[in-house]
């Protein structure tokens, strides 16, 4: 996240820190996904008309934090 949205990277680290599972609806290009990724601290259920995003990333980033992601279009 660039410029203004430090500010809203953190908002969601201090809101959504610690919750098991993370339900995000209107993935777009997988940039908030990271963030929830952070949050989770089980699994990232992100949801799309479109897969847009790198999944292969999402999935590798889940991976290293020991977390599922599943990305349903």
């Amino acid at each position: 996240m660039h410029g203004d949205n430090a500010k809203r990277r953190q908002f969601y680290l201090d809101t959504f820190s610690g919750y098991e599972t993370i339900l995000e609806l209107g993935v777009g290009f997988g940039q908030l996904s990271e963030v929830f990724l952070e949050c989770a601290t089980k699994h990232v259920i992100g949801v799309d008309l479109f897969a847009n995003l790198n999944l292969d990333e999402l999935n590798t980033l889940a991976s290293e934090k020991n977390l599922q992601y599943t990305f349903i279009c």
